[in-house]
């Protein structure tokens, strides 16, 4: 991991109609194999000779997203692939009992699933127009039934009685006009008579009421609309008709039982009121607007409950129909929810995970150049893999002895190849190399920062978190992570799935934080006495006074005394000494990626480099803010309890020793004064010259190198393969036969140059590659003096002004240490330690509730972050950027294994 695995440049040439086995047989080599190049960079992606087979891939996904969402939505319980390296054995073995090419199941498939996608989706339409149909026969049959009880049967009923009051209003008119009669004629008239007259004409009249009261009291009277409407409009729909009608109407409703979403209207307008078309037209119109379902008004009470009648009749037919079609379409969509023999995943997550491979397969097919017979292309392969790789062509001659030709050969890196960075992680270094490749990737060869990553930053981090009681629950939750997350391999939390992928991160920020907490002796900002004893003894001084004395040859084990905490000093103290470690720590930091600087001028050859930039940053920095640390140290082991008023000031010194030219005026000094002053002057010369050091030779060598070997070229030149064989194929278009004899004869003598190679040994390999790729890389520009020379320029300032800025940016390790122990001695101190001093149970339970949320939500997220982000940018900034250039080119390998695996997370996660 220290450096990227050495990469090959080889260049493959297969037969058309073995184009697709060779690239099946590739990706089934693993993962980090080989990565193609592309060789037609300047033919846009669209018309390219396999776009329309990546075409037809993503169409079929999309048909298996679309049946995937199906299975979902009747709640069929979907089996996801665990263990994708199973997956691909099971599935090269079922496509093994096919009678027909393996190259072909795509096209069956296909089949398969347009004509099933078009039958389970008819169905599923069918289904679903026919639950729809059914729920509107139930809104239809509850707002009948609702009009009904709320309305007809209440008008009825309340008609007949107004019918009978009227009839015996009339009958007692009668007898009072008979006895009138009675009374003035005496001899002719009988009462009996006049009875019978009137008997007829009152049963005529009820029964014409009867008959017609509808007409009478509605149809002439009132225009009734009843419907459905949603139930978040039915306020603005209202609002709306009596704006319209000037409030000229009468409205019941209510909310539906079975459907609250829609609300039930009963709207009566007066007839003389719309006898208007315009406003007729205006009515229909809000209907329409507000989506409302109008059915008919049906005034009869009879033919009210004859409709609702006939409503649960068709309720019953519709749905003893939808019992019917859900069975069949659960039977059809069963299959396709269960695993298939020798398969451990469900049918429609085995389909998409096949369909994703063929797809690969015809997107490096696309970056393949076709010519008239053959395809040629070139791909990137690590070293250690190159026997397998070669045997891959072996492999697919005896398998398809009678299909064409195919060849893969060592090649040449061209002028605008860069290779491939390559590092061989685990679940342990991934995490810490993403943050390294989040800022850039490591160039090919260099030194890869990721490895000192996992300690550095998880230190930086712990500084500024320390706390034992914060880092520890950091740290036992980074603990549950990696102990349960082989229980939960795909969790439907992806929150949670990324944590799991972090959780080695997490369990290093934990366990330095918990580290630094301990020696800090910083508990939730209470001190524990680790040891059951202090080294500090309380004792009165002249004064009475009460004052802590230090035991004689008295050391704590471990950390800080917990006597510190109580002390009057205790701030000043803490701050002096962060301060201080913070300071040590970005030094020694800054330092070691200087030297690596120089291991990477070593390891190329940048000799220039090396003795005009390495060592004079190495010098300049050591005899600077390397004697600040060494006069740190010198005054941590002086003794000045006696007179505290000797000791000097570091920073006064650092700050004279450029002003008063290493003098020191007020005499205080860490040893002899005069010793110290001649050093500090021999120090400042020192650094002084090596500012010169590092601006001017380099751009002069350079200038001299260049104009000595003006016309020599750096590059190899090809010519091996890829220059010869290319023409001679245009030229012999028509004659394959011959080709593929020059290609073998070609073949044999690169064999036996790689093999010459072999017996070299790997540190030479290695740098004869780099030469080549820098050379490569220096060739792409023509030398420019003055650019040059700016640039150095720039370099320069940047390094001294940078050092003294970068060691001012460790100082966050300070800063960011002290905010976390006084927010977390604030946050105790004002809910529970206020409650612990007054003794109120009361105040101690609510303010534990507060503490716990506080330290929830504000230490371990808030401040966490923020630590975590700072650690992140002495990482990048301060650290990396004294060595790392941070231009490379990552390798992404081609690998079934790998693709397949990524795919199967997003189908698990529901992303696909």
């Amino acid at each position: 991991m220290l450096r990227s695995e050495r990469m090959g440049c080889y260049q493959v040439i297969v037969s058309r109609e073995l184009a697709w086995e060779m690239i099946n047989m590739l990706g089934e080599l693993g993962d980090d194999m080989v990565e193609f190049i592309d060789s037609n960079k300047d033919q846009n992606s669209a018309n390219r000779l396999f776009s329309r087979f990546i075409k037809k891939c993503e169409e079929i996904q999309t048909n298996l997203a679309k049946i995937k969402q199906l299975l979902k939505d009747y709640n069929f319980h979907i089996q996801h692939c665990e263990d994708v390296e199973e997956f691909l054995i099971q599935l090269r073995e079922f496509l093994s009992t096919r009678d027909r090419i393996e190259k072909t199941y795509i096209d069956d498939i296909n089949q398969e699933i347009e004509s099933f996608t078009k039958q389970i989706f008819r169905n599923a339409a069918q289904v679903e127009e026919l639950e729809k149909k059914y729920q509107d026969l139930k809104e239809q049959s509850s707002t009948y039934l609702f009009y009904k009880d709320r309305f007809i049967s209440s008008l009825y009923y309340q008609h007949r009685e107004d019918l009978e009051r009227k009839k015996k209003q009339k009958l007692q008119s009668q007898i009072q006009n008979v006895e009138e009669i009675e009374q003035e004629t005496v001899v002719v008239l009988s009462s009996k008579p006049v009875s019978r007259r009137q008997q007829p004409i009152q049963q005529k009249h009820r029964n014409e009421e009867d008959a017609d009261w509808e007409d009478q009291f509605l149809t002439r009277q009132f225009t009734t609309v009843i419907g459905t409407v949603k139930t978040e409009d039915i306020y603005r729909f209202i609002r709306s008709i009596y704006r319209l009608t000037k409030g000229n109407f009468w409205n019941i409703q209510k909310v539906h039982a079975e459907f609250p979403d829609r609300t039930i209207f009963i709207l009566f307008f007066p007839v003389a009121s719309i006898q208007n078309s315009y406003l007729i037209g205006k009515i229909n119109k809000i209907l329409d607007v507000f989506n409302a379902k109008i059915f008919k008004s049906i005034i009869n009470k009879d033919e009210i409950d004859l409709k609702i009648l006939q409503i649960e009749q068709d309720k019953t037919d519709v749905l003893r129909v939808i019992n019917l079609a859900k069975k069949q379409l659960y039977s059809d969509l069963e299959e396709w929810s269960l695993p298939r023999k020798g398969l451990n995943c469900s049918k429609i997550v085995e389909m998409q995970l096949f369909v994703e491979k063929e797809r690969s397969i015809f997107v490096q097919l696309n970056n393949l150049k076709p010519r008239k017979h053959v395809f040629i292309g070139r791909l990137w392969c690590p070293k250690v893999y190159q026997e397998q790789l070669l045997q891959t062509q072996v492999k697919l001659s005896l398998k398809y002895p009678n299909q064409g030709q195919s060849q893969i050969i060592e090649c040449e890196i061209n002028d605008d190849d860069v290779p491939p960075t390559l590092f061989k992680l685990n679940s342990f270094t991934a995490p810490f190399q993403q943050i390294v490749n989040t800022y850039g990737i490591p160039r090919y060869k260099e030194i890869n920062p990721g490895i000192y990553c996992i300690v550095m930053f998880s230190l930086q981090f712990g500084i500024m978190f320390g706390d034992i009681g914060h880092g520890g629950f950091l740290f036992l939750f980074g603990l549950y992570l990696c102990i349960n997350h082989k229980k939960n391999p795909f969790d439907t939390r992806r929150d949670l799935n990324v944590l799991y992928s972090v959780r080695y991160v997490v369990l290093l920020l934990g366990f330095f934080a918990l580290y630094s907490g301990l020696i800090y002796n910083d508990f939730f900002s209470l001190p524990i006495y680790l040891f059951h004893k202090s080294c500090y003894v309380n004792q009165r001084d002249e004064n009475g006074e009460l004052e802590y004395v230090k035991k004689p040859n008295c050391t704590y084990p471990f950390g800080f005394d917990p006597k510190w905490y109580i002390a009057q000093n205790e701030l000043t103290f803490f701050n002096s000494f962060k301060m201080k470690l913070a300071v040590i720590i970005g030094v020694i930091q800054m330092t070691f990626g200087i030297i690596l600087k120089g291991f990477n001028n070593k390891y190329f050859g940048q000799w220039i480099d090396f003795f005009f930039e390495f060592i004079p940053q190495l010098v300049f920095m050591v005899t600077t803010f390397g004697y600040m640390i060494f006069m740190i140290v010198i005054k941590w082991n002086i003794n000045y309890q006696q007179d505290t008023s000797q000791a000097p000031s570091i920073i006064n010194l650092m700050i004279n020793l450029p002003l008063k030219l290493g003098m020191i005026p007020d005499g205080k000094s860490l040893w002899n004064q005069e010793n110290q002053e001649y050093l500090q002057q021999n120090l400042l010369y020192i650094s002084v010259c090596m500012v010169p050091l590092m601006l001017f030779p380099k751009p002069f060598l350079l200038y001299l190198k260049n104009r000595k070997n003006n016309k020599r070229t750096y590059v190899v030149k090809k010519g091996s393969l890829n220059e010869k064989l290319i023409p001679q194929l245009q030229k012999n278009q028509n004659s394959d036969d011959d080709f593929i004899q020059e290609l073998r004869k070609s073949q044999i003598e690169k064999e036996e140059t790689i093999k010459k190679q072999f017996l070299k040994e790997n540190s030479i390999q290695e740098s004869m590659d780099f030469d080549q790729f820098e050379s490569i890389t220096k060739d792409k520009h023509e030398f420019d003096f003055s650019e040059v020379f700016v640039h150095q320029v720039i370099e320069t300032i940047e390094f001294v002004l940078g050092s003294i800025s970068s060691t001012a940016s460790y100082l966050r390790l300070w800063a960011l240490s002290l905010a976390h122990s006084q927010l977390s001695k604030v946050f105790f101190e004002k809910t529970i330690g206020s409650g612990i001093i007054e003794g109120n149970s009361l105040q101690i339970l609510i303010g534990w509730f507060v503490f716990v949320h506080i330290t929830v939500f504000v230490l371990m997220s808030m401040d966490l972050m923020e630590c975590f982000l700072h650690a992140i940018r002495l990482q990048w900034v301060e650290f990396q950027g004294k060595f790392y250039k941070a231009d490379g080119v990552w390798f992404n390998s081609f690998s079934f294994l790998g693709n397949l695996r990524q795919f199967n997370v997003d189908l698990s996660n529901g992303i696909k």
